[in-house]
């Protein structure tokens, strides 16, 4: 489908235990194309595309957002996110985003697993992850020069069996504590293929990076220069 509603959301749902598949979206102008509010649960996308949005500001794609009382549960599977132009940095075209800023310390459970991810250039995050106990699972992200995963807010996130192949970087965690990054593939990747971050809001703490496999790469970056270094990390089995 394709079309113009102007400043309106595509699709936005507020009930529970739905099922969407075999969606096109593709040069659509609109703001968000796919929004799952935060009393939803237990939904289920599979099989989309979600392509080339017409643009309209910095919307990201696909917006689940998280209550501050119940975890959502949503699925996102088998769903491919192609060719949305940008210059990177923060510009809020991200393909997805989970939670907001201020929902940081809410518990979402979403899982993102079989995804395909190519020419996400409108953002510097593919995914943003702000939220807990999120899980990023075998999906492929591929030919994005100037973006990469992010885990931005919350805790405990798991990212594993995911393929990183010829894009600027491959996962990035900004603060928190208790993630999993273990089990993925890089190759390619001109920027950092594991990047840890010394912000001071939240400070990074118990990381854990293991078995993960990386082929004509950059080097990894365990924090940087400057106060709040990450703390108590795992760091094993390469």
């Amino acid at each position: 489908m394709n079309g113009n509603i102007g400043s309106k959301q595509l699709i936005t749902v507020s009930g529970s235990h739905n099922k969407f598949n075999q969606i096109n979206i593709k040069g659509y102008y609109c703001t968000k194309y796919f929004v799952i509010n935060s009393e939803a649960r237990y939904n289920l996308l599979t099989h989309f595309n979600f392509e080339r949005r017409a643009f309209i500001g910095d919307k990201n794609i696909l917006s689940v957002l998280v209550s501050e009382h119940n975890p959502g549960y949503n699925t996102i599977r088998y769903c491919s996110f192609i060719d949305f132009p940008g210059n990177g940095g923060d510009e809020g075209v991200e393909p997805i985003r989970i939670g907001l800023s201020t929902q940081g310390e809410f518990i979402s459970r979403t899982i993102v697993e079989y995804c395909y991810f190519t020419q996400c250039n409108g953002d510097g995050e593919i995914i943003s992850n702000k939220s807990r106990q999120n899980v990023f699972r075998y999906n492929t992200f591929e030919d994005n020069p100037k973006a990469e995963l992010v885990l931005r807010h919350g805790d405990e996130g798991v990212v594993y069996g995911n393929f990183f192949l010829n894009g600027m970087g491959g996962v990035r965690i900004n603060e928190g504590q208790h993630h999993v990054v273990f089990n993925n593939y890089f190759a390619g990747i001109k920027r950092y293929p594991i990047n840890l971050q010394n912000y001071g809001v939240d400070p990074l703490d118990s990381i854990t990076i293991a078995y993960n496999t990386i082929v004509n790469s950059q080097n990894i970056r365990l924090g940087k220069s400057g106060e709040n270094p990450p703390k108590n990390i795992t760091f094993a089995n390469f």
